[in-house]
């Protein structure tokens, strides 16, 4: 009876396993059918000498078919010995114009013979948005690497703040192939919000999995876009030399593909901190055909239907997660998220009420409750000199500004302040953070009940730590009721007074400024096309996203720095009329604003 039992789980659990890897959808490709050079509508050039950080010595060379070419059905990424704009190679380097979060990236190539060659297979943040804004805080994926030295020998990697090579920590492993240089091979990564899975062949070599430590362990939730190389020397493909007479040597691609997975497309959201005896939403993108099963801790339960990609939860006295399941007709997908139930007696609003919103919220008046409950802060003790909440593990001292209140100050990566707010009605609020900085590039994000509803907000210099300035963020959308309001610090460096919350207008739409920068977005509403024009321009690139209301990303496109000068059109047209929110990310900076599809 036993055996049984075990021998139908295991054949469940086979063949959904089985069933999800047939779920995937084809998103993006490149067969490389169409000789000449390669197909800038899918690919961009990066180009540039002075070593990439790691010492190597190509240049790589854009449009020049001795360096990237297609033919006979295969891209060919060629590195020659030549001078060229001061170094002794030439090679490329391409990224893909297209981003994905989540699913299946495969290649089939040929990789180059020769010590001192350095190929590679990776894909990095096409936005930022986690601690220093750049690498390893971003994140970056290696699914092949291949160095000439180290024949036959395949790869795999993942970085980030926690994990990384200069912490001599790296998430890596590596695989024996026969053949590498003379027989085309398939790389593969598989990854969902839970591990990435990475593969040579069918030989799943490295997992990497979400430990749950947030952005520092687990960055890889966004969209990365991919990038294919061929360095010559380097700090690790040249620790044994380069070989000269190897030269020219060639990286062969036989395809390149992005598949969505169901991971892509069932993701669990609601609130994380509750209220016992309260009621809160809980949601799973809906799909045609599929089937929807719920499960939530014993004491609290499932109101109305459990078969819906929307549920509501009345919460009891106990934390648990809330599990989904969403059964399709190739397999299942399953998440979950962790609840924390509300304690009055460990954790209450300061004064007892909680704050009304739209109102203001003084920093030093976070909830009572404690470190790594109401608040988080790295230091012991306070470094200010003000006695304001003795006892507390927060830095504060007298503010300068105005209203002659406290601030809360030496604020470091990581740490946070809690707030129990009461949202008098569910609409689109504008925050105002009345800040103070000598630093450019502090960044912060805005949680209720653990859901974050503001995304990366970009702090400018202020030119002094007691030279006070508001910080106006425009057009969050919030819900009604009791809720916490945690504000995360992501890259410190200011003081801060306090936040002003207020209803948003008509009027926040169009523009938003961000450290003497803008953009806007014309006609608004409209009811196809909106354009989006940057102001002033900076060159680099820009990643735009657009939200539904639910903060789900609808749509996303990339604009490269040759084209910021040119108003960029965003086709709402296939979409339903209502409101919705446009991202901008170039570099470091964060812009966003609301627009009405008529």
């Amino acid at each position: 009876m036993k055996s049984t039992f075990v021998f139908q789980v295991l054949l469940m659990l086979l063949c959904s396993v089985s069933a999800i890897a047939q779920c995937k959808v084809l998103v993006w490709s490149d067969e490389f059918d169409q000789d000449g050079l390669l197909n800038t509508a899918k690919w961009q050039y990066q180009t540039g000498g002075g070593g990439w950080g790691n010492n190597e010595l190509q240049y790589y060379t854009s449009a020049r078919s001795e360096n990237a070419r297609v033919e006979n059905g295969h891209l060919t990424i060629e590195a020659r010995k030549e001078a060229f704009q001061g170094s002794q190679y030439t090679s490329a380097r391409i990224n893909s114009k297209f981003s994905i979060t989540y699913g299946r990236v495969e290649m089939k190539a040929k990789l180059p013979h020769g010590r001192g060659t350095w190929a590679a297979m990776w894909m990095y943040p096409t936005g930022s948005g986690y601690g220093n804004g750049g690498w390893p805080d971003n994140g970056e994926i290696d699914i092949m690497e291949y160095v000439g030295h180290d024949s036959n020998v395949v790869h795999a990697s993942a970085h980030s703040h926690t994990f990384n090579w200069k912490n001599n920590n790296v998430k890596t492993n590596w695989q024996k192939v026969s053949g590498l240089e003379h027989d085309f091979h398939i790389y593969a990564l598989e990854w969902d919000s839970t591990k990435m899975d990475y593969y040579v062949d069918d030989i799943k070599y490295l997992s990497v999995t979400n430990d749950g430590s947030g952005w520092q362990g687990w960055p890889y939730n966004k969209d990365y876009h991919l990038i294919l190389n061929l360095a010559i020397g380097g700090s690790w493909g040249g620790e044994k030399g380069v070989d000269a007479s190897v030269f020219p040597t060639q990286y062969q691609i036989d395809y390149v593909r992005m598949y969505s997975s169901p991971g892509t497309y069932a993701p669990l959201t609601g609130p994380a901190k509750v209220f016992t005896d309260s009621v809160y939403r809980y949601e799973v993108s809906q799909n045609a055909n599929d089937v929807y099963t719920w499960q939530v801790p014993s004491d609290a339960a499932v109101q109305g239907k459990n078969d819906s990609n929307v549920v509501f939860v009345k919460w009891g006295a106990t934390d648990g997660k809330v599990i989904s399941r969403v059964t399709k007709n190739c397999g299942y997908w399953s998440d979950s998220l962790s609840v924390f139930v509300y304690d009055t007696i460990q954790q209450r609003p300061f004064g007892g009420r909680a704050w009304p919103i739209p109102g203001r919220i003084e920093a030093e008046n976070f909830d009572v409750g404690g470190k790594g409950r109401a608040y988080q802060d790295f230091s012991q003790g306070n470094a200010g000199t003000s006695t304001y909440r003795d006892g507390e593990d927060v830095d504060m001292e007298k503010c300068a500004d105005s209203d002659s209140t406290q601030n809360v100050g030496w604020i470091a990566d990581g740490e946070w302040l809690e707030y129990t707010v009461n949202v008098d009605s569910a609409a689109n609020y504008n925050l105002k953070f009345r800040i103070a900085s000598i630093s450019v590039g502090a960044v912060l994000h805005v949680e209720m009940n653990g859901v974050d509803v503001s995304g990366s907000i970009v702090l400018p210099s202020t030119s002094g730590w007691q030279a006070w300035q508001t910080y106006k963020v425009f057009y969050k959308a919030l819900v009604k009721g009791k809720q916490f309001m945690r504000i995360i610090v992501d890259r410190g460096g200011f003081n801060f007074n306090y936040l002003d919350v207020s209803v948003g207008t008509l009027n926040d739409l169009n523009t938003v400024a961000l450290e003497g920068s803008v953009f806007s977005l014309r006609p608004n509403p409209t009811k196809d096309l909106v354009y989006l024009t940057l102001s002033p321009l900076r060159n680099e690139d820009a990643h735009v996203r657009v939200l539904n209301v639910l903060g789900q990303q609808v749509l996303q496109q990339h604009i490269f720095s040759s084209d910021v000068n040119v108003p960029a059109g965003i086709d709402l047209s296939v979409f339903s009329p209502g409101f919705y929110f446009v991202t901008v990310t170039q570099g470091e900076h964060v812009l966003s604003a609301k627009v009405c599809r008529d």
